[in-house]
């Protein structure tokens, strides 16, 4: 069952001529909201403008909602978004596609709903839920992106018990669990000279580098902003990124680096003072001592 306002129940049960869209809401991972609808003109709908599909039409690509799926079994159901892209048909004439492999659509959460209009516009029936989850396997192709969206069944699939017995701590970093501020602990540098993909070097270097180790790096300026990276070590001179920069910035292009945490007792006290919300079994015996 999909839940649809009685009033659009009643108006599809008479049998009336209608046009419908699909309105697509994309929320970002970052916060941002992209609104899309497969119409030809745009639709606003709940106090949003959803904008209308079409190569290099105001600043979306194309978009085609397939199939989707309803199961009474273990398995998630799916749907696949599949966006045509020119390679400048992003706001600011950006490559949709270089920004889906540099994570746009990462951590996304997805709702499809649809609409049936008497006349084109008229929402005033209300929309019906079609399909949500989050954002699955991002495909490039030689065409655009292929998106597939997993129902919230899909956080059935994850391990448990959650909270398990093991020398680090089993919070991850910045979550609501450890509370530690991502904020406080994320600081903006200016790109040096002397990198290349694999290595970003900063202009000026901060006080602890080493504590940048396992986080995460943000280029927010030049050709190359909206690209994250895991950081695979800080050192004096810069950061070793765990996967190649696909458009490397240019000397005093910014970034912001982000703390990574070892999960250590050591680490929590030192760095974050939040050994309260750790939840690490230091003493555990090894494997061996149990025999």
């Amino acid at each position: 069952m999909r839940p649809f306002p009685s009033a659009l129940t009643s108006f599809l049960l008479s049998g009336a001529p209608c046009i419908d869209a699909s309105l697509v809401e994309i929320q970002l991972y970052n916060g941002g909201t992209i609104y899309l609808t497969s119409a030809d003109q745009p639709i606003t709908y709940g106090g949003n403008v959803y904008q209308a599909t079409g190569v290099g039409a105001n600043g979306v690509p194309a978009m085609d909602v397939g199939e989707w799926s309803v199961v009474n079994t273990p398995d998630v159901p799916t749907c696949d978004i599949q966006f045509y892209s020119t390679g400048t048909d992003w706001q600011g004439g950006q490559n949709f596609k270089t920004l889906a492999h540099q994570g746009l659509l990462r951590g996304a959460y997805v709702t499809i709903s649809e609409v049936f209009m008497p006349t084109f516009g008229d929402v005033s029936l209300g929309a019906g839920l079609i399909f949500a989850g989050r954002a699955g396997q991002v495909t490039i192709t030689a065409t655009g992106v292929l998106l597939t969206v997993k129902s919230d069944a899909v956080l059935m699939q994850q391990y448990m018990p959650k909270n398990q017995y093991q020398l680090g701590c089993i919070h991850t970093l910045f979550d609501v669990n450890c509370g530690a501020s991502r904020t406080a602990f994320t600081f903006s540098f200016t790109v040096g000279a002397g990198g290349n993909n694999i290595f970003l070097p900063w202009a000026t270097e901060p006080a602890e580098p080493a504590q940048f180790t396992l986080g995460a790096l943000t280029v927010t300026s030049g050709p190359g902003a909206g690209q994250i990276r895991t950081i695979q070590e800080g050192v004096s001179t810069g950061l070793a990124l765990s996967y190649p920069l696909d458009v490397m910035p240019a000397v005093g292009d910014a970034f912001t680096a982000t703390y990574g945490c070892d999960k250590t007792a050591a680490t929590c006290t030192n760095v974050f003072s939040n050994l309260q919300n750790r939840r690490g079994f230091d003493f555990i015996p090894p494997a061996e001592a149990a025999y």
